[in-house]
This record gives C-alpha cells, structure tokens and sequence, in this order.
C-alpha cells in the first residue's frame, strides 16, 4: 500500500505551530552532527531532535535483528496505560456518564485550549501532546473512550451484539463539552479496526466536529500488528523482525482513504503516520531501544514519547 503523495511527516507539528503561531521546531535542539539519534549517558536514545534523524532511527529498526540488552521499558512492563487510565480521563467500555469535569493537562488554564478526543488510538497520543503543550504554555483537555470512535449513532460492544450504549451517550455528551469548550485545536483519532464497521457513522461524527473548534486536525491511525506484540518478542529474541507486521497488513485501506476525505471534506488538518512507524514495507516492532507496541494495536507510552517532536 502507497503512501500518499506528498508525505507530510512533520504535519501535526506544523499544524500547531500554525494554530498557535509559533515557529516551526521552537524549543528544540540543534541537529546533530549524524544521522543517528542523540543519546543519554545511560547510552538510551532520546527523542530524535529532526526529521532526519527519526528516519534514519526507522531505517535502523528495519535492519534489527536482535532485542536491544537496553531497552527503554523493559519488555514484561511495556504498556499503552498512561494517566489517563488512572484519573478517569480515559473511560472504560463499562463507565456510563460522562469523564471527570476535570481532565485538563499540559499547562492548566494556558493562553491556548487543545483538546484530544475519540477512543484508546486517541489516548495513546497523550504522552506525546502532553509535552508539546507543556512547552508551549497549552492546556491539553482529554476525553477519550475504550472501543468507541467519534461517531453517529449506536454501535455495539466489539466482538459482540450488545448495543454500546453509553457510546452513544458519551459521543453526544462529548460534542456538547466542545461546542461550549470551542477549543484553538481538536485532535481527533480513532481506532482502524473498529471504525471500518462503522463508515458511514464515523464520517457523519467526524463532519460534526465543522463548528465546535476553531481548527480541527485528524490524525490517522498506528499500524495493527499481527498478534501481541511483547510475547512474540519474547519468543524471538534473536529474530525480531520475524514479530514485524507489513505496511500491506497494518492498515486497513478503505478507513485510511474515508478519514482523509472527511478531512477534505470539511477542511480539517490531516496526519498520516504511516511514514513515522513503517518502511515502504515493514513496521518494525523496535525503534532505537523503545518497543513500539504494548499489544496487538496500542502504541506504547515509550513510543507515544519518542513521537513527542515529529
């Protein structure tokens, strides 16, 4: 499967910078001298500082064959469960009502309102937007929900026929927040494989968001893997490219291509992440010393960070 033409790697940063009006790459370090990543002391990488440097990172992950001895997180912790999980701000499948009143992060009560919403693809981004909206003096709002898009209408519990119906309530409680909120930025993602059940529902919901917020962003969805993540690559140590997914296989086309049309459509921002994880052919399962994936379709918390500057 192509990637779109032309790539945008940077787009989510520009995006804001544009929504806030801020300069592109403010408050990062120089590149460095390489390619290469920058490292600790500890000789973990950090977060790549340039475009650059993320791909050759990628470019490295592709060719590993062999679980790094230091591994950010070690491989049994590794896990998509940030505090979002914790404070309520991410709700659970079997939570009826709304999230807690209070769910705001980054800088409380900042000049700027960013708003992050949609189901757990949209909440394994909160390490990354927390920090950008720390450094800028942002507020970053979160109200997501286990297995349930931003949509119309009523959808059913996954892998079940039991309607979902404080999905329902919690997409209509939710645009009702933002229509008051009125937020500078509204980041939505979804998750592939449940929106592609839900098409027509999905696109209705995303075209709702047109008017409560003053600019709103779309980003597409992370790879699906083959099976769990860490197990496999406790089973593969010394093969661990035999875990890897093909970009072929981590992406279900026909969601890829409607999330962009409603972005289109409606004149929103859209972010393809394909090219942040995958190869033109593969997803490799580590990327400088961080496992990238806490389960069969989660990025981890490692991963959510490592992306904070792309």
């Amino acid at each position: 499967m192509p990637f779109p033409t032309p790539l945008k790697p940077v787009a989510l940063l520009l995006a804001l910078a544009v929504a806030f009006g801020v300069s592109v790459g403010a408050g990062l370090a120089p590149a460095a001298a390489s390619g290469a990543a920058t490292t600790t002391t500890k000789g973990v990488s950090k977060p790549p500082q340039t475009v650059l440097q993320y791909k050759a990172d990628l470019t490295a992950a592709s060719k590993l064959t062999t679980l790094p001895a230091n591994l950010v997180t070690p491989l049994t912790a590794v896990t998509n469960k940030n505090e979002l999980y914790a404070t309520g701000c991410h709700s659970m499948g079997n939570q009826p009502g709304p999230n807690p009143a209070t769910c705001e992060f980054g800088t409380p009560g900042g000049k700027y309102k960013i708003w992050l919403v949609g189901d757990s693809h949209a909440s394994q981004w909160f390490s990354a937007l927390n920090t950008f909206a720390t450094a800028r003096g942002a507020s970053l709002t979160v109200h997501t929900k286990s297995s349930c898009p931003i949509m119309t209408g009523l959808p059913f519990y996954p892998n079940t026929t039991k309607p979902y119906v404080t999905c329902q309530d919690y997409n209509d409680w939710l645009v009702n927040q933002l229509a008051n909120a009125n937020p500078d930025l509204l980041i939505v993602a979804n998750y592939q494989g449940i929106g592609r059940q839900y098409l027509s529902q999905v696109a209705f919901g995303l075209d709702r968001l047109a008017t409560v917020a003053k600019r709103v962003i779309l980003l597409g969805d992370t790879p699906k893997q083959l099976g769990l993540l860490p197990p496999c690559l406790q089973k593969q140590p010394t093969s661990i490219q035999k875990c890897a997914v093909s970009l072929r296989r981590a992406y279900f086309p026909q969601v890829t291509d409607d999330v962009q049309r409603a972005a289109q459509r409606n004149g929103y921002g859209y972010v393809d992440p394909r090219s942040w994880f995958c190869t033109a052919t593969v997803c490799p399962p580590v990327i400088a010393n961080r496992v990238i994936y806490a389960d069969a379709t989660h990025i981890s918390i490692d991963a959510s960070k490592y992306f904070s500057n792309r």
